[in-house]
């Protein structure tokens, strides 16, 4: 990945500054685990201000960080790869702030060349990432979780098991809690419908091992999960709403 273009184009102060608080935390010196739970609490923090730039992103990094972690905890991921997760599901839009608003807040079709605009953020956001040594892992996922299984995703159309795990986890993270909030009233019934429209998706979009998986984890948890899926929509964002 180039790391320089992306980030010298970018004339977008916020971006800039998000991007800079990120580097920053490439210089603390800290025990393993405290460090890990200071970046984990500051991308937090930055991501709330990358949605407050998006429409209609609210808490979206949260929400699917928490059902990430969830499909990534329970296919056993290692403590690395669910905190490389982790932070790709928080950052995973923050290509989207180089993408012009007017293509972003568009009611109608985009035009060929406004959909190719859209579709470059996961390699844009990854390239912006990839230079902060502690995001590396999470740029790569980044870069990945618009990827199809039957390789017709974007941007470089990879399929099947050439799609990095982390990326296929985040790609059924970020298409249900789409889903989900199309309609913050959510309840079980709304929860399962998600999951109906999802499996539609299995071995096309989804890697459908992992759809299986995902699928279990919600129903054995899906009156808890209802729960908490509405009360943070309306309140805003949380952790893991799988536990």
């Amino acid at each position: 990945m180039n790391s320089a273009g992306p980030a010298l184009q970018c004339h977008h102060p916020d971006l800039v500054a998000i991007l800079e608080e990120l580097r920053a935390l490439d210089h603390v010196r800290l025990p393993a685990q405290s460090l890990s739970d200071i970046r984990a609490a500051r991308i937090r923090r930055l991501v709330r201000r990358i949605e407050d730039l998006l429409p209609h992103h609210k808490g979206h990094g949260e929400r699917t960080a928490g059902y990430a972690l969830a499909l990534g905890e329970a296919l056993g991921l290692s403590n690395a790869a669910l905190r490389d997760l982790h932070f790709a599901a928080l950052l995973h839009d923050i290509g989207l702030l180089t993408v012009p608003a007017d293509i972003l807040s568009k009611a109608g079709s985009l035009t060929g060349d406004e959909y190719a605009a859209f579709q470059s953020h996961p390699r844009v956001g990854a390239e912006l990432l990839e230079p902060i040594r502690f995001l590396r892992e999470a740029a790569l996922l980044i870069a990945h979780h618009h990827e199809r299984w039957d390789g017709f995703g974007y941007p470089y159309g990879l399929r099947g098991e050439f799609i990095p795990l982390g990326s296929r986890i985040l790609a059924v993270a970020d298409a249900f809690d789409v889903l989900l909030a199309r309609d913050a009233r959510h309840n079980s019934s709304d929860l399962r419908w998600a999951l109906r429209l999802l499996q539609v998706g299995s071995a096309s979009q989804f890697d459908p091992k992992l759809l299986d998986v995902f699928v279990t984890c919600c129903e054995d948890a899906a009156d808890l999960l209802w729960r908490r899926v509405h009360r943070c929509h309306a309140q805003g964002p949380f952790h893991n709403p799988m536990r």
